[in-house]
């Protein structure tokens, strides 16, 4: 029977960050996720006063109540401000007390989560952004000391850049093996904003950077969407959930980011729900409470390799690639053998023009010699 790695499947919830805007949008999907993501800053300033945020237990409590896993996307940051925190203010233990009780609010949790620090932090306009990583890796270290000497070994931690582009470098951001779980990445069809790509064309240099920075974790695609601008949605979809299953074996985890604003159109419409759903179902996405929730005070691993449901689905999918693939190199050929005849065609006429010019500095050459074997005038020679 083909097997496959299970992959965890879920959303990032914005804006209503709730157990109730969580349920809604496993309402509207139908398929409740394995794994919910919202985003926490640490510190946030509303009418002239500075407060800390703490880390959401009842969020994360009634999501593993519900057979589902929680991810914070967890910012160290003032959000209203919009800037990260200094290096210096950390190392001077100024932020010690905040991060000591968060550390005891998710050891008390017991549970595993997922925390992704600081996350696109490779992005020029991320406020955790610095030119040579150094300030970055050592802010990351010590937040991860700190909550392993405090015992909170169940905070699973997601190192997440943003797209990679080709030729970018990754390893000077990177904190090592010891502090990293998993490694991840957020990238999206933009449509028509920037230029429609199938899901491999936006993943394929990234999936290749983490394996060189990190060669032994697992990924997380920690969010993704597409745009419904510029192509077929609902067949983005369908692609997307077949390219994760047979082309990226280290991809364990996805979260879909169904935010609309003024400028990204990335929530679901009925067709794209339903080839969502679809998709789910041929591949090796486990439905809640199909998987052992993973015990408690540890870092969440990556689940098992095991069957699909469907036993002919991973060949169905490596069959949808291939034609694709296929149709690819069809059309590729088709363009060079166009190309081709059009070269034929200039090499021929090329030819032509090289035999009747022979043929006339041939003649030129005769006539030059009978004026010299007879005396008598010729014509001139080209």
């Amino acid at each position: 029977m083909p097997a496959s790695n299970l992959i965890l499947h879920g959303f990032q919830v914005h804006p209503d960050k709730t157990l109730a805007g969580c349920a809604a949008q496993d309402a509207l999907i139908g398929v409740p996720a394995t794994v919910m993501g919202c985003f926490w800053p640490m510190q946030q300033t509303q009418l002239g006063i500075t407060r800390y945020l703490d880390f959401p237990i009842v969020l994360a409590a009634g999501l593993w109540g519900r057979g589902q896993l929680y991810m914070q996307t967890w910012s160290a940051m003032d959000l209203t401000a919009g800037v990260g925190w200094p290096l210096a203010d950390l190392l001077a233990h100024k932020h010690d007390a905040y991060l000591h009780k968060q550390a005891a609010l998710i050891k008390a949790f017991k549970h595993p989560v997922f925390i992704r620090l600081d996350h696109e932090f490779n992005w020029t306009r991320s406020p955790f952004y610095t030119p040579n990583g150094a300030d970055f890796i050592t802010l990351w270290r010590y937040i991860v000391d700190l909550f392993r000497a405090d015992g909170a070994t169940n905070a699973t931690w997601v190192w997440c850049p943003n797209q990679v582009v080709i030729g970018e470098d990754l390893s000077k951001l990177y904190p090592g093996d010891s502090y990293v779980d998993w490694t991840a990445v957020d990238t999206y069809n933009w449509g028509n904003l920037v230029k429609w790509q199938t899901f491999a064309q936006i993943m394929d240099v990234s999936y290749g950077a983490l394996l060189q920075v990190a060669p032994s974790k697992p990924i997380f695609l920690a969010e993704t969407a597409s745009d419904d601008r510029g192509g077929d949605k609902a067949a983005w979809i369908t692609d997307w959930l077949l390219t994760m299953a047979v082309r990226y074996p280290s991809l364990r985890a996805f979260t879909y980011f169904p935010c609309v604003t003024g400028v990204e159109h990335w929530p679901m419409a009925a067709a794209d729900i339903a080839a969502y759903v679809q998709g789910l179902k041929a591949g090796p996405y486990p439905l809640v409470g199909a998987y052992p929730m993973p015990p408690d005070l540890t870092p969440i691993l990556p689940l098992q390799a095991a069957s699909w449901g469907n036993q002919v689905a991973p060949l169905q999918a490596q069959g949808v690639l291939d034609r694709a693939s296929i149709a690819s190199l069809q059309s590729q050929v088709i363009v060079a053998n166009t190309a081709t005849g059009v070269a034929n065609t200039a090499t021929g006429v090329a030819n032509a023009a090289a035999a009747s010019t022979q043929a006339t500095l041939d003649q030129a050459q005769a006539d030059v010699a009978a004026v010299i074997k007879f005396g008598q005038p010729g014509p001139t020679v080209p």
